[in-house]
């Protein structure tokens, strides 16, 4: 069986926009520092737009659903879901 298009995963031009409004936002607040995903935020020039809940689980082309890592970390990711926070009572009401 053979891989589905770019674009019918979902990678279309709406989301290569949204891809670089996101990069050029970040670049603007953060410069050049990816964030990491399993690893502490470090320098990158190869900042890519990941969806933070991957299409694959119900995820949407949105800008709030993207996150920007570089291509090592993005690789890393893989399909997995954002990490799930768990704060305590105190943690919440502040």
């Amino acid at each position: 069986m053979t891989r589905p298009s770019s674009y019918r995963r979902g990678f279309t031009k709406r989301w290569r926009t949204i891809v670089q409004d996101a990069i050029e936002v970040h670049v603007r607040i953060h410069g050049w520092t990816c964030p990491g995903w399993g690893v502490p935020a470090h320098y990158s020039t190869d900042l890519t737009g990941d969806h933070d809940w991957p299409l694959s689980l119900g995820g949407l082309t949105s800008r709030a659903n993207v996150r920007v890592l570089c291509r090592g970390c993005n690789a890393r990711k893989g399909n997995r879901p954002p990490p799930r926070v768990q704060l305590t009572l105190d943690e919440a009401l502040g």
